[in-house]
C-alpha cells in the first residue's frame, strides 16, 4: 500500500510545481502599467546576474521566462507592438544597469569616457535599451502559441547583440560571457565566437519555458497531466544538450597540450600607482638573464607622451639589459589628436615600432556621447603583428580592443601570441574582471595565447584554449615573470569569422519557420 502513496505523492509534488509555474506565468501576462514595466526590469536584471563576476546562470532562465510570459499577453496588433518595444527597453535597461554596474561608480575626476556622471551613464543605459526594445519589438511580430516562439525570440536577440557588438562598437555586453568561467564550456567559442555561444545560451535558458502552455490562450490556469510531458521535454533537451557541449569542451581541453614554450616575458604589475617611469629601477636586478620583453603600463602618468620626452625614454631604456626590449603603454600626440599607444622601445633609444588603439571607447567616437570627457581617439589601420626579433611576432590589444570579437588579428599575418595591455583605473566593482573574461574568450577564439599586463586589473596569462595559467590581481605590484603558452592551430572561428555564428542564426530561423504554426488569439480577463 506505501508504494501507490509514495508514487500519489509524487504525482501531486510534480503537479503542484506545474500549476505554481502556470500561475506565475498567467499573471506575468496580464499584469500591465508601471507594474509590468517594473517587471521587465526585474527580468532584465536577473538575466544580468548570469554576467561575471557573479555568473548567476539561473537568472536567466527565470528572466528570459518572465519575458515571454509578458510578450504572450500583448496583442498582435500596432499598439501591441509598440508595447513589446516598450517591454523590450525596460527589460534591457535592467540588464544594462546590471552588467555596466561599474559606471555609477566611476572615480571622480577620472578622466575617461562616462566621467561625466550620472546623466551620461543613464543616457548610454537608455541608447542600448534600444537594441533590446527592437528584438523583442521585431520577435514578437512572428509570435505564435507554440514553444517555437523562444526560437524567434533567440535569433531576435542575438542579432541584435551581435549588431550592437560589431557594428554599433559596444561589444561588451555579450551573453555567452555568462560561461566565462567555465573552461569546458568556453570551448563553444573556437567554433562559433562569442555570439554562437550566445545564441546557444539563450536557446538553453529559454527550454525550461519553452513547454509550459501559454498564459494567453486560456483564462484558466492549465492543469491537465499531459502537459507534463511537454512541460519537460524542452528543459531535458536542454540538460543533454548542456552535457554534450560540455564533453566536447572537456575532449578539446584534454587534446591541447599543456606545454609552455620557452619564450618568458616580464609583466611590470597592475597596481593602481604605477608609473612607468619607476618600476623599471629594479626591474632586472640580480637577474642574471632577464626575459628578452618587458611589459610596462603606465598610461595614467605624468610625461605620458612617451615619443615627446626625451628624459623618460632615456630612463626607460637605460633600465633595459643589452638586447632587451619594452612594451610601454603609452599616448601619442598627432596634430589635435592624442592617441593610445604601445611603444615598443630598446636601449638605444629608440622607438622601434608603435602601435595605435584600434577601437574608440564605446561609441563615444561615433560622436554619440560627445559631452562626456575622453581619454584619446581611435587610430585608424586595424590590428598588425609585431616582429621585433627577441620574442616570437605578436599581436597587440589596448583596453577596449579585447572586447572585439573577430577583430583581434592582423588578417595577413597570424601572430604567435597576443599582448593585451589596459589601464583600468577608470572601471570599479566587476568591470576587471569582465575585461579579463573578454581575454579569455578571445583566447579561445583565435587558438593563441594573451598575456595581459593591466595598471588596476587583472594581469595574466591565458593559453589558447582559455586557461588562466598565472594571474596578478590589482592590488599586486612586484614584477611577475611569466612564460608564454605555445600558440595552438587557428580555429574555426579564427579563420571564418562570424559566419559561423550566422549559420547558426539562420538554420535556428528555418527551424522556427518550419515548426510554428498560426499566430495564437489572445485573450485577456474582463
Amino acid at each position: 500500500m506505501g508504494r501507490p502513496s509514495e508514487s500519489n505523492g509524487g504525482e501531486r509534488l510534480v503537479e503542484e510545481v506545474f500549476q505554481g509555474l502556470n500561475r506565475l506565468a498567467w499573471r506575468a501576462a496580464f499584469v500591465s502599467g508601471w507594474r509590468r514595466a517594473l517587471l521587465c526590469g526585474v527580468a532584465g536584471a536577473l538575466c544580468g546576474l548570469a554576467q561575471p563576476p557573479v555568473y548567476a546562470l539561473p537568472g536567466l532562465v527565470l528572466g528570459f521566462g518572465l519575458l515571454v510570459w509578458v510578450l504572450d499577453g500583448i496583442d498582435e496588433t500596432p499598439q501591441g507592438r509598440l508595447q513589446s518595444a516598450i517591454v523590450g527597453w525596460f527589460f534591457g535597461i535592467g540588464y544594462f544597469g546590471v552588467v555596466l554596474h561599474w559606471i555609477w561608480l566611476i572615480p571622480a575626476g577620472t578622466p575617461a569616457v562616462l566621467a561625466a556622471g550620472p546623466v551620461s551613464a543613464a543616457a548610454l543605459l537608455a541608447m542600448l535599451a534600444l537594441g533590446p526594445a527592437l528584438a523583442v519589438a521585431a520577435a514578437h511580430g512572428f509570435w505564435t502559441a507554440g514553444p517555437e516562439r523562444v526560437l524567434v525570440l533567440a535569433v531576435a536577440w542575438c542579432l541584435a547583440e551581435w549588431i550592437t557588438g560589431s557594428l554599433m562598437g559596444f561589444p561588451w555586453a555579450a551573453l555567452g560571457y555568462a560561461w566565462a568561467h567555465n573552461e569546458a564550456m568556453l570551448q563553444v567559442t573556437g567554433w562559433t565566437g562569442i555570439y554562437g555561444l550566445s545564441l546557444i545560451t539563450v536557446l538553453l535558458a529559454l527550454a525550461f519555458v519553452a513547454g509550459l502552455p501559454n498564459p494567453s490562450l486560456s483564462l484558466e490556469i492549465t492543469t491537465a497531466r499531459s502537459n507534463l510531458f511537454a512541460a519537460t521535454k524542452w528543459p531535458g533537451a536542454a540538460l543533454l544538450a548542456t552535457a554534450l557541449l560540455l564533453f566536447a569542451g572537456l575532449a578539446r581541453l584534454a587534446a591541447a597540450a599543456d606545454v609552455q614554450s620557452s619564450t618568458e616575458v616580464r609583466l611590470l604589475a597592475a597596481g593602481t600607482d604605477h608609473c612607468f617611469g619607476r618600476p623599471l629601477k629594479n626591474a632586472n636586478e640580480g637577474d642574471a638573464e632577464p626575459p628578452s620583453l618587458l611589459l610596462v603600463p603606465g598610461l595614467r602618468c605624468e610625461n605620458r607622451f612617451l615619443s615627446e620626452n626625451g628624459d623618460t625614454l632615456a630612463t626607460l631604456s637605460a633600465s633595459l639589459a643589452p638586447g632587451q626590449l619594452a612594451a610601454v603603454h603609452s599616448e601619442r600626440r598627432a596634430k589635435d589628436d592624442v592617441f593610445e599607444a604601445i611603444h615598443i622601445i630598446d636601449g638605444d633609444q629608440r622607438i622601434r615600432a608603435t602601435y595605435d588603439k584600434a577601437h574608440g571607447m564605446p561609441l563615444r567616437d561615433a560622436g554619440l556621447f560627445w559631452f562626456a570627457p575622453g581619454t584619446s581617439r581611435l587610430a585608424a589601420g586595424g590590428q598588425r603583428t609585431f616582429a621585433p626579433g627577441a620574442v616570437p611576432e605578436f599581436g597587440a590589444l589596448i583596453g577596449i580592443d579585447g572586447a572585439f570579437a573577430g577583430a583581434v588579428v592582423d588578417d595577413t599575418r597570424r601572430p604567435q601570441w597576443l599582448l593585451h595591455m589596459a589601464d583600468e583605473t577608470w572601471l570599479s566593482a566587476g568591470g576587471p574582471k569582465q575585461s579579463l573574461a573578454h581575454a579569455r574568450v578571445r583566447a579561445v577564439e583565435e587558438g593563441l595565447p594573451v598575456v595581459r599586463a593591466a595598471v588596476a586589473g587583472y594581469s595574466a596569462v591565458i593559453d589558447g584554449v582559455g586557461r588562466i595559467t598565472t594571474m596578478a590581481s590589482p592590488d599586486d605590484t612586484a614584477p611577475l615573470t611569466v612564460s608564454v603558452p605555445d600558440v595552438r592551430p587557428a580555429t574555426v572561428y579564427g579563420r571564418y569569422g562570424d559566419v559561423s555564428f550566422l549559420s547558426l542564426i539562420f538554420g535556428t530561423g528555418l527551424w522556427a519557420f518550419f515548426v510554428s504554426g498560426r499566430p495564437a488569439v489572445r485573450v485577456r480577463p474582463a
